[in-house]
């Protein structure tokens, strides 16, 4: 299929160079085609203004002797006609009187006589000139002129004129057809060098396509709406690359980490199913190791749910609110869960506009990962300043080395290894300073263990230059 499709894709590239092509040529071709009609009109108009400016020197040298019908006689063509009258080879000269009759004056009725010619012979009409097909199969220019007793016929063969105008028509036919597969060929190369980058473009997603790969090497050339269209592949390839490299280490990752519970979980009921008159001191410690593990499991389904929804996708609206009244509040649930003292600085205005719901739970896995370090009885201490929340441990501190993963998805450093949890809480508070724009930061604290915090918007001053924590 993947061949097939690459066949189809070559064919429409193909198709858009010969259509290219055939537009063009077929453009000149018209063009030539309207060249010739025109040319040839032209001329055919040029050449009988000429023959008409002969017709009316001839009409008037005839007129000018004051002829009439009743003096026209058939005459020899090798002379002049009676009294002078201007008959020449040169021209077919024809009476018509005012009762119709017509006579040509080289003895044969040549020209034909219609209704106008009768009426110009009756004086009911003015000078008229005409096309007409004489009676021996030629085509006549012929002039009715207006004499005494009846009008004179003038014609003139176009057989020189047609034969010149179809000459010039016939020879721009011919450049126009050499033209045109000049134009269709240079139109063909354009295309194809124009396409050059299409193609390759085409090339690559098919490679996509085949191998699954996000990786192809794409060059871009200029800076035109094609190069742009090939950056933006690249770079949205570049996106997808990424994105499907974090989905498969989160996969990976979560594969590793939901292995531990759930293995756990399978020991204790499998020994719960082997030895149903366990004693009830081990019956209940085993009930309060399933209970744990399907506690962290939870908490784990619900981090990796909460990293699976990209937080740039959030819906929660954001609102005001003080911040050091929401870290209060936490800090209240925090001790009575864990039993541990919880001290809270504030800094100044506290007041923000984020998304509550994200804070909190950003807050509170800064306060669960504060107390998994701590030592038992030890204090926390949370500072909050301008946009910021730091919380402070008394643990073993961090690795100058660990510090710029501590924030990475399941990681975990080898002095939290035997530690409760999954890697996870750090990367969603992360998650959430990403969200409204802010930073994460991590450093050494005075004494004995680390401050950890994030802040909302912008960086501010007093974030990552916040006061020495209070030794607690």
């Amino acid at each position: 299929p993947h061949r097939a499709g690459r066949r189809l894709h070559g064919s429409l590239v193909v198709t858009l160079r010969s259509r290219l092509a055939l537009m063009v040529g077929l453009a000149v071709a018209v063009s030539m085609i309207a060249v010739a009609i025109g040319a040839g009109t032209a001329t055919r108009v040029f050449l009988l203004r000429e023959v008409d400016g002969f017709l009316d020197q001839r009409a008037r040298e005839i007129t000018a002797g004051g002829f009439t019908g009743s003096r026209f006689d058939p005459v020899d063509p090798r002379r002049r006609g009676p009294g002078g009258f201007p008959v020449r080879l040169d021209a077919v000269t024809q009476v018509v009187t005012e009762a119709g009759i017509a006579r040509n004056l080289f003895g044969d009725v040549v020209l034909p006589v219609t209704e106008v010619d009768l009426e110009v012979a009756s004086g009911e009409r003015p000078p008229t000139k005409q096309d007409a097909d004489g009676l021996d199969g030629a085509h006549y220019r012929v002039i009715t002129t207006p004499i005494e007793g009846g009008a004179v016929q003038i014609g003139r063969d176009l057989e020189e004129i047609d034969s010149a105008v179809q000459s010039v028509r016939r020879l721009l036919f011919f450049f126009g057809l050499i033209g045109t597969a000049l134009a269709a060929l240079v139109a063909w190369m354009i295309a194809t060098r124009a396409t050059a980058p299409v193609r390759r473009l085409t090339a690559a997603a098919e490679q996509v396509a085949e191998t699954k790969e996000l990786d192809p090497d794409i060059e871009v050339e200029g800076n035109d709406e094609v190069g742009r269209l090939a950056s933006s592949f690249r770079e949205m390839l570049s996106s997808l690359s990424i994105s499907k490299a974090q989905q498969q280490r989160l996969v990976m990752d979560a594969s590793h980490e939901l292995r531990t519970p759930l293995t756990s979980l399978r020991t204790n009921l499998e020994v719960l199913q082997r030895t149903p008159d366990i004693a009830a001191d081990d019956r209940r410690e085993l009930m309060s190791d399933l209970e744990f593990e399907v506690t962290e499991l939870s908490n784990l389904v619900g981090e990796l749910v909460d990293l699976a929804t990209d937080a740039d996708t959030a819906t929660e609206l954001s609102e005001a609110f003080d911040l050091a009244e929401m870290v209060a509040e936490l800090a209240e649930r925090t001790q009575r869960r864990t039993g541990r003292r919880v001290e809270i600085h504030v800094d100044g205005d506290s007041t923000v506009t984020a998304a509550r719901g994200e804070v909190e739970r950003a807050v509170l896995n800064l306060l669960d990962n504060a107390d998994k370090f701590s030592p038992a009885g030890a204090p926390l201490a949370v500072h909050v300043a301008e946009r910021s929340v730091a919380v402070r441990d008394h643990g073993p501190g961090v690795a100058d080395e660990d510090k710029p993963h501590v924030f990475d998805r399941f990681f975990r450093s080898t002095s939290a290894r035997s530690k409760p949890g999954s890697g996870l809480g750090l990367s969603i508070v992360a998650q959430v300073a990403r969200h409204h724009g802010g930073t994460t930061f991590v450093r050494d604290a005075e004494g004995d263990g680390a401050v950890i915090g994030f802040t909302i918007g912008p960086d501010p001053s007093s974030a990552n230059q916040a006061g020495p924590m209070p030794a607690g």
